[in-house]
């Protein structure tokens, strides 16, 4: 792209290129990436492409613990894309918001944020989106679990931890920036190993293997 003088493309490359590193776990690599991108997409006038970086780069930031930030980048991702009417940013940045609030462990910041994503893509029919919710809902439930010894809250991560992974497998969709399916798999094995039932815990470890690999 370089060689050609295809900027657009080569913005594009850079993106991707930075989230294959990103599924690798290299996201110090990654966030190099997304910023090459984001900075080509500024320079270029290249604005749907800025406002993907700057998502992809948020996302990114919070793996890294750089929750200000990442919460910083996914306000800009939605303000940019409301000028483009870029309308899924409505329902990705709330849920890239909702990752730090989680990571943070403040349950009431990432459930307001989880309400205004999932409302969104209920409306709007996008099981992605929709199974990377369920899954940052039921990690604060876990957590209460944990804390409280609360069964009820136990039984409603793991319905959350299914859900996300039953619509992860009906619209066979895969590994995303946004959710690697291996997570939601693990943690469902592991809301059955609090409950003391090894054997469930046991039959759940394939699913997680499948999607690991």
């Amino acid at each position: 792209t370089r060689a050609r003088g295809d900027a657009r493309e080569e913005c594009v490359a850079w993106s991707a290129r930075a989230a294959l590193h990103l599924r690798d776990g290299a996201a110090r690599a990654a966030r190099d990436g997304f910023e090459r991108s984001l900075e080509l997409a500024r320079r270029i006038g290249f604005r749907r492409r800025e406002a993907r970086a700057m998502h992809s780069l948020g996302l990114t930031l919070a793996h890294l613990g750089e929750y200000g930030t990442s919460l910083a980048a996914q306000e800009r991702y939605v303000a940019l894309s409301e000028q483009l009417s870029h309308h899924e940013a409505r329902a990705w940045g709330p849920a890239g918001m909702a990752l730090v609030y989680v990571q943070q462990l403040d349950v009431h910041r990432a459930e307001l944020s989880l309400t205004r994503a999932r409302k969104a893509a209920e409306e709007n029919n996008w099981p992605a989106l929709l199974a990377w919710t369920r899954h940052l809902a039921g990690l604060p439930k876990l957590l209460r679990h944990l804390e409280r010894k609360d069964t009820l809250q136990l039984s409603l991560a793991r319905a959350d931890f299914l859900a996300s992974l039953d619509l992860l497998e009906d619209h066979k969709l895969g590994w995303s920036e946004a959710l690697d399916p291996a997570e939601p798999a693990a943690c469902l094995g592991l809301t059955w190993l609090c409950a003391g039932n090894t054997k469930q815990a046991a039959s759940a470890l394939p699913r997680a293997r499948g999607w690991a690999k």
